[in-house]
């Protein structure tokens, strides 16, 4: 390469008809990146009547770009950026390599928050909080009515607080995510209050559907070993049964159970009702339930993360690493996506979540998944039963 822009510039060596300005001047001893390697090369030299002419070819030869791709792929499969200097035989340093990847990052930072959700037809949303050292990453998964997944967005701050549910609901929004037209959507979250009333602050009519995961784990913990295996089972069929019907009768059974082992944990999830049985009251197919009943997709995106994220021994809190290294984390995670479990029943969820919408105003919707028991049950229930933002 180095040689034939040499006989561009001067002409056929020995060709004494070549009329270029520029000759031949030399070698001299220097190195270029070969293979993902340093080596040593002879470089010709060119002169003309400026001086020294600097060969282009050399230039790209000697450029620590090359192996950019090849950097910021290994760290992103797991090499610690102390090691790419030993992979490449010293002609990375671990600074530069450092420097490579956080230009790689901040990009994929900026693609990941900046691309356009309105192109697609969303039927729900799925909202978890991941925790780490004192921030807390709130976390968002979109459904398509095709049912394919998509990592959305996430929003970093000290804990799962309205306000930093609210920012990523708002930025959402703003980015074109949201129902069809003439349609609610169906959200599906944990026990946080504070998530709650921030889906209500940004969707009024949206269905806000309690995770039967997370309600079960925390009614199990508070039941005796003896009492846990029959709570199991019942749990099971609440999360299998199809339909408002059978919702209903699976919960009422559970709920009876719990009251004869302890009252308290009956009490608890009496008060949760309307918000654990908001997807059994669509009336829809059971094949929907596995992903519409609890938030074990964007859990599962988180653990993904996790997987990514888990060799960083330091954070630096006061810089963008966490948002950049999160950015990273969900878009490799969103690489492995298929489509939910029962997509082929998806018209029958849209075309519920559009009766619904006729048939209700949006006062009744943002009511609809906390108005069911006594008030006095809900007070002594809810003080000490719904998830707080604590990890």
């Amino acid at each position: 390469m180095l040689q034939a822009e040499v006989n561009a510039l001067c002409g056929a060596k020995y060709d004494r008809e070549a009329s270029g300005e520029a000759r031949r001047a030399g070698s001299a001893k220097c190195y270029a990146f070969i293979n993902g390697t340093r080596e040593e090369i002879e470089r010709p030299r060119v002169r003309d009547e400026q001086g020294e002419v600097n060969l282009k070819s050399y230039a790209v030869a000697k450029d620590q770009g090359l192996f950019f791709d090849q950097i910021v792929e290994a760290i992103a499969a797991g090499l610690p950026v102390r090691g790419v200097e030993d992979c490449h035989g010293g002609a990375v340093k671990k600074t530069q390599a450092s420097e490579m990847w956080v230009r790689h990052s901040a990009e994929v930072f900026e693609q990941f928050r900046s691309r356009s959700l309105s192109e697609s037809d969303w039927v729900a949303i799925q909202i978890d909080g991941v925790f780490l050292k004192n921030h807390c990453i709130v976390v968002a998964i979109g459904i398509t009515t095709e049912g394919e997944k998509k990592a959305l967005d996430f929003e970093i701050g000290a804990s799962e607080s309205f306000e930093t549910s609210k920012l990523l609901c708002e930025r959402l929004a703003e980015r074109g995510f949201g129902p069809g037209s003439e349609r609610d959507l169906l959200v599906v979250r944990d026990g946080s209050k504070a998530l709650a009333k921030a889906v209500r602050a940004v969707w009024p009519r949206a269905r806000q559907q309690e995770c039967l995961v997370h309600a079960e784990r925390e009614i199990i913990d508070k039941l005796p070993k003896a009492a846990r295996e029959e709570a199991i089972r019942l749990f099971k069929r609440l999360r299998l049964a199809e339909g408002k019907v059978a919702g209903e009768e699976a919960f009422e059974a559970l709920v009876g159970y719990l009251k004869k082992r302890n009252k308290h944990a009956a009490d608890c999830l009496a008060a949760r009702k309307d918000s654990l049985l908001v997807f059994h009251r669509l009336d829809v197919s059971s094949s929907l339930n596995s992903t519409f009943t609890n938030t074990n997709h964007v859990e599962n995106l988180i653990r993904n993360w996790r997987q990514e994220t888990g060799r960083v021994k330091s954070w630096d809190m006061k810089g963008d690493q966490l948002s950049r290294w999160t950015a990273v984390g969900l878009s490799e995670a969103e690489k492995g996506f298929r489509r939910i479990r029962g997509y082929q029943d998806l018209d029958e969820l849209v075309e519920a979540l559009r009766v619904i919408a006729a048939d209700s105003t949006p006062a009744e919707s943002a009511e609809a998944d906390s108005a069911s028991v006594p008030p006095a049950a809900k007070e002594s229930a809810l003080s000490s039963c719904v998830s707080t933002d604590e990890p």
